[in-house]
């Protein structure tokens, strides 16, 4: 019996840290996203997520992960290929058949029910037809938000806001939510800062996934330093000239940090 899509995420992280690949198709024309997936694979990334903050619409999702999906079969004929994940912008209107799960997000310090519930409840019963499946997750804005912070009327965490934080992620942790996910926006010139990282994964059990802002390997190793379990990358595709090296040395750092339950020792997760 095939493994379930959160299995073998849980089994990557059981093995170390991860990363992810952003593809936004707003910021990729569609003849070079093959490439982007080429040169993320030999980086070594661990899956992928494809999606926006706007401007993506279910036909935009279908060319665009068709494509990755494609040039992911190519890059691994034998097996072990990352994962493709969507990442909707809207759930109810960006979900297509060509990934194998959906980043099923509640934005949990929105403003707006829209976003918390409303769009997920108009989702969820096409998902069994359309093969993907839901990894949940409860999604936590953080400043300065950028797009997806603006468009989600988030009610954003401030940086200095650490307690809020783990108010948010212990919550969604209660609620059942496998991965809870800090994110500082799209093209965010500030991270997620490394002390709410920590404050967030001392509080919580459940794996945190972090992004926004983070453009190089430094900011990388911060995050997974402070504690991250998951770090997504897209800005770090989307701009400059040697996206090969810098993907490498983001990817690198992330995978130079080992596992979170076993970064103390007798095994006590940090």
């Amino acid at each position: 019996m095939p493994q379930s899509l959160a299995h073998r995420l849980m089994r990557t992280l059981a093995k170390g840290r991860m990363h992810l690949t952003s593809v936004d198709p707003v910021a990729h024309t569609l003849s070079h996203v093959a490439e982007i997936v080429q040169i993320a694979g030999a980086a070594g990334t661990d899956g992928f997520l494809l999606g926006g903050s706007s401007g993506v619409d279910r036909r935009m999702v279908e060319a665009y992960g068709t494509v990755i999906r494609d040039t992911i079969a190519k890059i691994y004929p034998t097996g072990g290929a990352p994962p493709l994940l969507l990442f909707p912008s809207s759930v109810d209107t960006a979900l297509a058949k060509v990934a194998d799960g959906v980043l099923f997000l509640s934005l949990l310090n929105s403003l707006d029910i829209q976003f918390l519930i409303r769009i997920q409840a108009k989702a969820a019963p096409h998902l069994r037809a359309l093969n993907l499946e839901p990894v949940g997750c409860g999604m936590i804005m953080v400043e300065p938000g950028g797009t997806a912070g603006s468009i989600g009327k988030a009610e954003l965490v401030p940086r200095d806001g650490d307690d809020m934080a783990v108010g948010y992620a212990s919550a969604a942790e209660a609620l059942g939510f496998p991965f809870v996910y800090l994110n500082a926006g799209s093209k965010s010139d500030a991270p997620v800062p490394a002390s709410m990282i920590q404050a967030v994964t001392r509080a919580v059990s459940i794996p945190v996934i972090v992004g926004g802002g983070i453009t190089n390997a430094e900011r990388a190793r911060q995050a997974v330093d402070a504690g991250a379990s998951v770090i997504v990358t897209g800005t770090a595709v989307e701009t400059g000239t040697d996206i090969g090296s810098v993907l490498r040395a983001i990817v690198s750092a992330v995978h130079g940090v080992p596992p979170r339950h076993c970064r103390a020792s007798g095994g006590a997760a940090t």
